[in-house]
């Protein structure tokens, strides 16, 4: 079973699957995702991985809390990724470009696909 966590600016989107059946989908503000976390972990003891797409820096807290429960691995522009990235600079792609570009792949094979993200930024 996996936690997915997604933290923008604003909120944090988070999700449970067991293989690829969704279990829990949910959003919370910032300042409550220790909490929810702690919920979602006794809610769903079987979590063993949980993958985390940040925008904005989580602090030491945030990330304790999680390692606490399962492993965590924090995606970045160095994670394995279905697809090459031809970004002019790799570095600098924002990991939540990197995730739907990821969710694109796996959802839309063969075929070309435009990803519109409208979150406090609309990017393409």
């Amino acid at each position: 079973m996996n936690l997915i966590i997604d933290v923008g600016n604003t909120f944090v989107k988070l999700a449970v699957f067991k293989n690829s059946n969704l279990l829990l989908n949910e959003s919370t503000e910032v300042e409550n995702l220790i909490n929810r976390t702690k919920l979602i972990f006794h809610e769903f003891p079987q979590i063993d991985w949980a993958i985390v797409s940040s925008v904005v820096d989580l602090g030491k807290s945030e990330m304790k809390a999680l390692t606490d429960f399962c492993n965590v691995h924090i995606l970045n522009h160095q994670s394995k990724i279905p697809f090459k990235n031809l970004y002019a600079s790799p570095t600098t792609l924002g990991v939540d470009r990197i995730a739907l570009a990821a969710a694109a792949f796996y959802n839309s094979t063969n075929i070309t696909t435009l990803v519109i993200d409208a979150g406090t930024c609309i990017t393409y």
